[in-house]
Parts: structure tokens; sequence; C-alpha cells
């Protein structure tokens, strides 16, 4: 990117936005303007961020450590937590032990961390004793302590001036926007507020809801009771007094009183801004917090069996050994799990993740409930059916469970890699109770039933170990694998993980 001001100007307005330790990324940022605002290189930078793989590819909102001086890139004060990790294993690597992590990070559970987490490590990796903080500031972290903040507002701030673009040219962001999204329009024309909040939620570690409807968002998350005790970053669902059903808005919450209510959203006035909102105007629909923010604690993992808490993550060590298993690269099985269940295959309660298909209850009960339980029983496969995802899928399926035991379990897909409950046997076990035991368990247990369930597919199995994604997808996901782009999003996921 040209720029046209003094270098001087423009290392000052970009240290503007550095904490001690990290730099938060804003609109316009160039990795190249960060090393100089920072008195270092674009290979330190790059060394300092494993987690960077397109040094040419940062987002405002991005959390990018700044090497220690003087270390040449070496010693980040903070950790981005990767498939695998644990604090144990983390508190080894740097030098410290699991109390100092849990402390400074403020982690109830120390068996709890997520893929994504940024992780605040004391004094740049030298062990603190005695209560010592250590240097550096934590980044905000999705399902843990925190500032106090919404961190994902940094980020949505960050996109402010984002706006469509007049005659046949589109925003390429915008449309970046709408790839979080079922729809995936390729336009700055269709709307695109509710696309805007899951991209930035998605850019801060929760799962939205990946729809583009804002009336998606009514169920969403955690409940709070009004805009009175809203709070900044919660997200707020609106809809036009006297308009059709359809004309609703969604947007983050900054400040209401006196009639009044300000959002920071996408497609206000046709970009990304601040708007006010009279409510003698606009009904409040929902006001919803993200589950497991800073905002509200998460709710307590729901034990496994022994007591044992549910193993958030899969180590290197298991996916070389599933690798091996298949004859394929490490770096294939990755990016189906990432686009499958991306970061996680448990949600912060503690459940895995879950899918729950109406059309495929409706299947394994004969039609029975189509009429009485049309939202978790239809005789076609139907989107809108689906509502957000996380929490409201449990509530889906439990609907489902007290009907139908058996059919429920066997009409949904589970965890990392999301393998339908119909799937038992090719994954490896004789009934449905089990598989679903198991991968309550640990995604361990979800890596191995996937490894069980591409060896029951010959041809699926084949297309993996060629890469090719589309008769992968279609082995995999069903004939309609193309609406979704699975292909070309395993494909995508691919290339991260294999350079």
């Amino acid at each position: 990117m040209l720029n046209t001001v003094s270098s001087s100007r423009a290392a000052a307005a970009t240290s503007l936005h550095s904490d001690a330790g990290v730099y938060h990324v804003r609109h316009g940022d160039t990795l190249s303007g960060i090393a100089a605002a920072h008195g270092t290189t674009v290979a330190a930078l790059l060394r300092a961020n494993p987690q960077i793989h397109d040094p040419d590819r940062i987002y405002a909102g991005d959390v990018i450590h700044l090497p220690a001086a003087g270390a040449g890139g070496a010693s980040p004060q903070v950790h981005v937590v990767r498939s695998g990790d644990t604090l144990s294993e983390l508190a080894a690597r740097y030098d410290t032990d699991v109390s100092t992590l849990a402390r400074l990070n403020h982690i109830a559970n120390p068996n709890l961390i997520h893929v994504g987490d940024r992780l605040r490590l004391p004094g740049g990796s030298a062990v603190q004793h005695g209560g010592g903080q250590g240097g550096g500031t934590p980044a905000p972290q999705p399902g843990g302590g925190g500032t106090g903040h919404a961190s994902w507002m940094a980020i949505a701030r960050g996109e402010m001036g984002q706006h469509e673009i007049a005659g046949s040219r589109d925003n390429a962001r915008i449309v970046q926007y709408h790839d979080t999204t079922t729809l995936h329009a390729k336009d700055d024309e269709t709307p695109w507020c509710s696309s805007f909040v899951n991209w930035t939620l998605e850019k801060a570690g929760y799962e939205g809801t990946d729809s583009a409807a804002a009336i998606s968002w009514a169920h969403w998350g955690n409940q709070v009771n009004g805009l009175g005790a809203a709070r900044e970053g919660d997200v707020v669902v609106l809809h036009q007094k006297g308009a059709p059903a359809s004309s609703n808005h969604v947007g983050f919450f900054v400040r209401g009183g006196n009639g009044q209510v300000t959002l920071l959203g996408g497609n206000q006035g046709n970009q990304v801004k601040e708007s006010t909102y009279s409510t003698a105007q606009w009904e409040v629909v929902a006001v919803r917090r993200p589950p497991g923010s800073e905002h509200a604690a998460a709710p307590a993992p729901a034990p496994a069996a022994g007591g044992a808490q549910p193993q958030r993550g899969i180590t290197e060590g298991d996916y070389a050994s599933v690798a091996r298993q298949l004859g394929v690269d490490v770096a294939a099985i990755k990016a189906v799990a990432e686009v499958e269940a991306s970061g996680s295959g448990f949600l912060p309660s503690g459940k895995p993740k879950i899918l729950f298909e109406a059309h495929v209850f409706a299947q394994k009960t004969g039609g029975r409930y189509n009429a009485s339980h049309p939202n978790i029983s239809s005789p076609h496969w139907n989107r809108a059916l689906y509502g957000a995802g996380g929490e409201h899928q449990w509530q889906r399926f439990e609907q489902a469970y007290k009907l139908d035991p058996q059919a429920a379990m066997q009409s949904a897909s589970w965890g990392r890699f999301q393998i339908m409950g119909f799937n038992h046997k090719a994954a490896g076990f004789n009934d449905v109770q089990s598989f679903v035991n198991a991968m309550k368990r640990s995604e361990g247990e979800q890596l191995k039933a996937f490894a069980s369930f591409i060896e029951s597919n010959p041809s699926m199995h084949r297309a993996l170990k060629n890469h090719d994604w589309a008769a992968f997808a279609r082995a995999y996901n069903g004939a309609g694998y193309a609406q979704n782009h699975y292909d070309t999003k395993i494909a995508a996921a691919y290339q991260r993980f294999a350079h």
C-alpha cells in the first residue's frame, strides 16, 4: 500500500493503538507499516505471530504480538491458543506454572481454554512469583475474564467507514462479511447488517448465527432484559414499526436512553457507522449477549464421564497418528475440522457442537411429528428451521429427544467433524447411544470417529488423499455440498494449514 504521509507521522499514528507487547490492527494498516512504527521488521513480526499465514492479509481488530525489545522477535507477551494446547503444556513452554497463567488470565477452570484465546504471559515468558503480574496487556478473549469491555467492539470500530460502492463495482470487504453467512451474497447491495455482526463476532472468536437475516439474532446467545440492562457490545435487534415483518435491523449497542438507542453496525446509511434510532419508530425485538463473553460468565461445563472436563483440543500427536492411519496429510484433516466446527468441537457449556436436522428426524419417525412439531420435523430440508447455532441447536434436539430419543440422536451432526448420528456404525459404534456418549467425552474421541468414518467409504477416503475437495465434499456433506460451498471452504482451509 502506497502511503503519502511522512513515515514519522505514520509511525506516530500507528503507535497510538498499541499496548505493551501487542498491537491492535486498524483499518488501513499494513504489516510493513506496523513494523516501521515499532522499530522492527516484517520478518520479526511474522516470527512472533505464527497465526499470520499471509503478510498481506491482516484485518482490523487482529492482535499483533510485538517482538520483545532486542529479542529479534522471540518471546511474545501474548500467546494465541492453538489446537492441542493445554495450560500445563503452555506453562512448561514459557517457563511458568499453571496457577500463574490462570491468575493472569482470570481463568476459573485451568482445564478449559479455547482455540483462539489470547493468553497473557508473565513478564514476557519470565516467571514471576509472589503475585507479580508481568508486562503486557491481555488481549480480549472469548469465554474468559477480561477487561470488562466487549472485545469485538474494537474490531467493529476498526471497520467504520466501510461503505457500499455506487455503480457496478462492489466493496470486497462487504462481500467478506457476507462470506460468514450461508447466503454468501457476492455484492454490496444485499442487506448486510447481519453479515457484519457475524463477521465481527467470528473475528473475535465467537460463533454467530451464520444467517444474513437480522431476525436470526433474536434467540442467539444469552437474553438481556431490555435496553436498560444493555452494555456496550450487546447485540440489539430492531423492527421498524408499521413495516413488513422482514423490516429488521441488527447492530451492536453503544448507548441508550431518552427514547433512543445508538448502534454501531453495518448497512447503516449504506456503511459501517454509529446511528441513533428512535424507539418511537423502532421496536426493540431483542437484546442478546454472546455466551461466555467477558460480559457474562460462561456456564459451568457439563462434566464428562468420571467427572473430567471434555478435552478442548486435539493434540498435534493425535492429528499425526490419525494422518498416518489414513495415509493423508495432517493439513487435510485440520481443514475438515476447521470447516465443520471451527475452533472447537464443544460449546462453552461443555456440550458438543451439534446441528439438528429436522428433515432427518421426520424420516426417522415416519413424519408423525410433522404437523405437531413443524420446527423440528419437516418432510423437506429447510434452512430456515435451523435458527441460531450453539445452544439453540440443543434446545431443538432436546425437544426431539423427548419425542423419540433414538431418532433425535440419529438426526444431529456431532462434534468437531459433524458426523451425523445415523452414521454411528460407519464411525465405529454398534449403537447411536454409544456414539453420542463418545462425542460428549472428548475431541480425541471425535477424531477417532472421523477416522473410522473416512475408512468406511473408499471413494471419500481416496478423495481426501488426493485433495479432490469437490468429490470429498459430495461424499461427506451430501449432494447439496456446492450450495454451501463446502468444497471451496475446505480447499481454502487446506491452503492455510499446508503452508
